[in-house]
């Protein structure tokens, strides 16, 4: 989730819990939330869609408690794994016990939480938009909960694949989440870090989720789907606009639509279960880009 510019140590969230429609007892159930971005180089608004809006310069974390929002962690990314003009930010994570799993464009980072300390550090020549990283392994049972992996899984926006890597940046596995091979599609040789842009994407993967019987998936933005790594016959169905996330809870998997609905599907028969509209659209609104959710309480 991409966060604005902020240059204040605090901020007062605009507004009353009950202007949003929201009970005000659900942002004291939640607690201490973290939201991760990017920081924009210069300040822009979203309406304003030139090429600057995308001018990220760093990753932030940003803690959102009591009614205000407070910066608690910067990231710049390592030497070589981008270039002067590549925007530089945090794409989704994943938190699993004390481990937090974040990625920037071209790297993925393994914190201990809430600290931000840096366990692990990753990266590869192919890595290119990398959107969500998660405990390895690509195929077979997941690790123990809450432990460091011995690799990890990244969902690479760029390269239209799911890449498994080791801690130490060797390349276990290569796979294009349309099943095709990748045989003279990728230079398996090339740097795809620095300066490089492979829009348009044909599927845009952006999130990796693991299913009940441990079995990985990835969404595919696109394509307005989900598939199972590996087999894409195994296949989820979002039915309305370009999708993110894949939040397995209670028997379902969950997913946002960038036109501000929750979409879940049974994780059993691979069906829609319910189309969820976040707000109602209003003359006077500006919904954005929605992505990313969390649960709060059962």
């Amino acid at each position: 989730m991409h966060v604005p510019h902020i240059d204040q140590p605090e901020v007062a969230v605009p507004g009353s819990a009950g202007e949003f429609g929201v009970p005000g007892d659900v942002f004291a159930e939640l607690g201490t939330l973290h939201v991760l971005g990017g920081k924009q180089r210069n300040p822009a608004g979203m309406r304003e869609l030139d090429t600057q809006w995308y001018g990220y310069g760093s990753g932030v974390a940003i803690e959102v408690a009591d009614g205000k929002l407070t910066p608690t962690y910067e990231w710049h990314s390592k030497p070589g794994t981008f270039g002067p003009e590549d925007p530089v930010l945090f794409k989704s994570a994943q938190l699993i016990g004390d481990l937090l799993f974040a990625c920037s464009q071209t790297e993925a980072m393994i914190f201990r939480y809430p600290e931000f300390e840096l366990l692990h550090h990753i990266s590869h020549p192919l890595f290119n938009d990398i959107h969500h990283a998660v405990p390895g392994p690509m195929s077979g049972p997941p690790v123990a909960w809450g432990s460091v992996p011995d690799t990890i899984c990244v969902a690479s926006s760029g390269q239209d694949a799911v890449m498994e890597v080791t801690l130490d940046g060797e390349l276990v596995s290569f796979w294009r989440v349309d099943g095709e091979d990748h045989t003279g599609r990728v230079d398996m040789t090339r740097d795809y870090r620095i300066n490089t842009k492979l829009k348009p994407h044909a599927s845009h993967p952006n999130y990796l989720f693991r299913m009940p019987d441990g079995a990985l998936w990835v969404n595919r933005f696109e394509t307005r789907d989900a598939v199972q790594v590996g087999d894409t016959s195994r296949r989820i169905g979002i039915n309305r606009e370009r999708c993110h996330d894949g939040v397995v809870h209670d028997g379902l998997v969950h997913f946002t639509t960038v036109d501000g609905h929750v979409v879940a599907a049974d994780t059993d028969t691979l069906e829609v279960a319910f189309d969820k509209e976040l707000v109602g659209k209003r003359d006077d609104s500006l919904l954005g880009w929605c992505r990313g959710l969390t649960f709060v309480g059962d």
